[in-house]
């Protein structure tokens, strides 16, 4: 076939696309218009009505005498397919509150008989708002014909409603979406892209063309930019009423590193642990309390490099958003560029869309969706402990063989030892990583010529290591008179970190099941998946606070993931050297987890970055290998499965930006988050 006609039919195949994506929002979304065109529309008014626990105000409005009021339409027997209703009701001001939001619950009177009584029935429960058209058509189908119209209005906010219509059997216009359209004809985009006889599966992954790498500029871009008008469309991420390193800024900037000072009688509570009733507005509560002083215990490296020049910059503090942002944008391309390496020097078989569905999988399935959706200084320090992990590997790989490229020996270890300045728990790669530098350093040893080179390699890779080390001890010392105090035991929390009277094993095996087997729950509505980032309290001989578990587990919603448990099917041959590395991954999740556990006794989602990129880059060396070794590739039927599941996935886990554990978007933007929800509930 030449490359006109492969070109032709290209384009031509893309226009389908659009023109079916086009004729499924006309003729599915849009199936109430049609059905609606020959419906007798009546006004409200011209049926007599009963208004209960409310009365009418002067201008026509409907004050509430409770929570709800009930509204009843009396019918002469007619069939009734649908109900406009067009209310307003007061914004509210409380940040987990949704705005301008009236619950509807629908009764109706019809021929059905319930025990030989024709009783009113609940049919539909609808979330109305008034800049929202969508949400005003309420449909559905009366059992022959209704005697009774029955309206539950229960405004979320004041006790004020204003009517602006309502209509029976109201003719619905066309309410065309663009977003839906554009989804529709990228979903069909994808399943196109990675189909078995496509081009991203014949190229590979070190040579992808310029169609290559503009599906990876467009999914980078793409990803970066609608995370950052969801975040910018969201005010509670901007609410900064808990900020330490921008304190901390600030206070450099003074020449101190102390952010606040204790009255006597505060400071006489140091060493202490706080009860609910002792938090009050005399106390900087998580921070570390200190000969009454008030530390940031959090590592200092992410105030230095975008706090401090932030604030310089803009005199202004830097909410942590911004910053969280900021990581992701320089992270992804980190996790891009270690997989990368990986597989140009161990599966250079590798198809390009093999390693993109692979790339996706890591980004996504590691929880970031989840922590950008609640962007919090708590996450700081752990995704750029994680981002400095994910390029030091990267650099130190990059670097073997060993002496022959000394700087990027320096920079790998610099980012591995700066990572103790962020959160210290994530040295552990380094104790992974570096006996495979040593390795080959003792390789270079033993040749003469290039002795002096590895002499020169191993400076470079020692002296970050001892500088952190010496900066950070001094750190300490200047805060805590100790070079080996981070200040975690003067934390002023009510969480009993310093407390050992608990039941370790209970909560180790309680973090394990929420943070790797956690069932998820779907649900009918807009964002489908139920999050259930639960609160709960335990009591033992100290209290423990067990709160916002994950919304659902790593191998859940991951089938990535489900093949570290297939190591013992696969033939001895192909998984040579593989069960060593999937078991030190799981030593080091079983690490995480017990420590994160016996230490914060707290259970919540950012921990779960410490080892979830770990699981998902050995599961993908696994499926690298899998194909590396695997004579005769995989037959169409394996891709296609291969693909669905993982783009199911990637969706899932793009949903669960909505249902995160805080600030969420339906009470930081209702008008925006219900925009999204009718997109998708047009019936």
């Amino acid at each position: 076939m030449s490359k006109e006609i492969r070109n032709k039919r290209t384009y031509t195949i893309h226009i389908f696309f659009l023109i079916f994506a086009l004729v499924v929002e006309i003729f599915v979304c849009n199936i109430r218009t049609f059905q609606s065109m020959f419906y007798k529309e009546r006004d409200i008014l011209e049926y007599p009505v009963q208004i209960d626990n409310a009365h009418l105000l002067s201008n026509g409005d409907l004050e509430l005498d409770g929570d709800s009021a009930f509204i009843s339409i009396i019918i002469d027997d007619e069939k009734i397919h649908n109900i406009y209703i067009d209310v307003e009701t007061e914004c509210a001001v409380a940040p987990d509150t949704e705005k301008g939001v009236c619950d509807l619950t629908l009764y109706v009177q019809d021929e059905l008989v319930s025990g030989g009584v024709s009783k009113p029935r609940s049919v539909v429960k609808r979330k109305l708002l008034n800049s929202i058209e969508s949400s005003h058509y309420v449909f559905f189908e009366s059992f022959g014909n209704a005697k009774l119209i029955q309206l539950e209005l229960h405004p979320q906010n004041g006790k004020v409603v204003h009517f602006n219509s309502i209509k029976l059997n109201a003719r619905r216009p066309m309410l065309f979406s663009f977003i839906r359209v554009l989804f529709f004809v990228l979903l069909m985009e994808s399943f196109y892209l990675f189909r078995p006889a496509s081009w991203a599966w014949q190229r590979n992954a070190f040579s992808p063309g310029k169609m290559g790498h503009a599906v990876l500029m467009f999914l980078y871009l793409g990803f970066i930019l609608t995370v950052f008008f969801f975040m910018s469309s969201n005010p509670l991420m901007w609410q900064e009423d808990f900020n330490p390193y921008a304190e901390l800024a600030r206070a450099v900037t003074e020449g101190r590193l102390y952010v606040g000072e204790a009255s006597q009688e505060i400071a006489a509570l140091e060493g202490q642990l706080l009860s609910w009733g002792k938090i009050d507005e005399r106390v900087m509560f998580d921070y570390a309390l200190y000969h009454g002083k008030y530390y940031v215990y959090f590592g200092i490296f992410p105030m230095l490099v975008m706090y401090l020049p932030y604030l310089l910059a803009t005199g202004r503090d830097m909410p942590d958003a911004v910053a969280m942002l900021g990581i992701v944008v320089i992270l992804i391309p980190g996790i891009y560029a270690l997989l990368r390496e990986m597989i140009r020097r161990l599966f250079v078989k590798t198809p390009f869309a093999l390693m993109l569905i692979l790339t996706v999988t890591i980004i996504l399935g590691s929880g970031i969706p989840i922590l950008l959706s609640g962007p919090q200084v708590y996450s700081v320090a752990i995704l750029f402990g994680v981002l400095l992990t994910v390029w030091g590997i990267f650099l130190l790989t990059k670097a073997l063989p060993f002496a022959e490229h000394p700087w990027l020996l320096l920079f790998g270890s610099s980012c591995m030892a700066l990572v103790a300045a962020c959160r210290p728990t994530l040295l552990l790669y380094s104790l992974i990583v570096i006996p495979y530098v040593f390795i080959s350093y003792r390789a270079y040893m033993q040749d003469v010529a290039k002795r002096r080179k590895a002499w020169v390699s191993m400076v470079a890779l020692i002296v970050p290591y001892a500088t952190v080390a010496f900066c950070l001890m001094y750190y300490n010392w200047l805060r805590f008179e100790s070079p080996f105090q981070f200040g975690m035991i003067y934390n002023m929390t009510n969480i009993p970190s310093r407390s050992t009277a608990i039941d370790v094993p209970e909560m180790v095996v309680l973090a394990a099941f929420e943070y790797l087997f956690k069932p998820i729950e779907y649900d009918h509505l807009f964002p489908f998946i139920l999050g259930h980032y639960d609160e709960c309290i335990k009591e033992y001989s100290g209290t423990i606070y067990y709160y916002r578990t994950q919304g659902f587990g790593l191998f859940a919603v991951n089938p990535v993931l489900w093949i570290l448990f297939a190591i013992p099917f696969i033939p001895a041959k192909k998984r040579k050297g593989l069960t060593t590395l999937v078991l030190v991954t799981l030593a080091v999740a079983a690490f995480y987890i017990c420590f994160d556990t016996y230490i914060t006794q707290w259970i919540t989602t950012r921990y779960s970055l410490e080892f979830s990129l770990l699981m998902f880059f050995v599961a993908d060396l696994l499926w690298l290998t899998i194909w590396e070794r695997s004579e005769a590739g995989w037959n169409s039927t394996v891709i296609w499965l291969f693909v669905s599941v993982n783009i199911v996935s990637a969706l899932i886990n793009l949903l669960a930006f909505f249902s995160g554990p805080s600030y969420q978007l339906k009470f930081g933007n209702t008008e925006l988050f219900y925009n999204i929800f009718y997109l998708w509930h047009f019936l």
